[in-house]
């Protein structure tokens, strides 16, 4: 259902996971994209729930008017921005940051997507499609 794969490889640091490249091959792409390019900190997890999953996304200083939630072609996109100004006495500042992330969310039922932000986390919950009941019926012959 979701590519993306949130779980940290491990606490080892690079040396030991680029030595581990070459003695054995990598397992699949992501490994290698870890290796190359190590995050400093994962923003988002994907979590099983009863019946689905639950999304867990930072948004700190964010709040529900800077977060866009869009379903479109069964991908779910969750994207946000912020802007910050501050005005001293003798300078201007101004900083904004943006993130957005995707889902294929084919097997999930899209009219039973709830979210909720708290303590800066904004939770997706998701369930999986009912799948139709196979129920034995008697044809009568007329």
């Amino acid at each position: 259902m979701f590519i993306l794969s949130p779980e940290r490889k491990g606490d080892s640091n690079n040396m030991d996971k680029l030595a581990k490249f070459f003695v054995t091959p990598w397992k699949d792409f992501e490994d290698l994209m870890e290796l190359t390019f190590p995050s400093v900190d994962k923003k988002h997890e994907v979590i099983d729930i009863e019946n689905g999953k639950r999304i867990l996304i930072d948004i700190p200083g964010r709040t529900k008017d800077n977060i866009n939630i869009e379903l479109k072609d069964d991908y779910l996109t969750v994207s946000g921005n912020k802007l910050e100004k501050e005005e001293g006495r003798f300078f201007k500042r101004s900083s904004s940051s943006q993130f957005s992330y995707s889902w294929n969310i084919d097997g999930f039922d899209q009219e039973s997507i709830d979210a909720s932000a708290k303590d800066g986390i904004l939770s997706i919950d998701l369930k999986y499609k009912e799948e139709p009941k196979n129920s034995i019926r008697k044809i009568n012959i007329s």
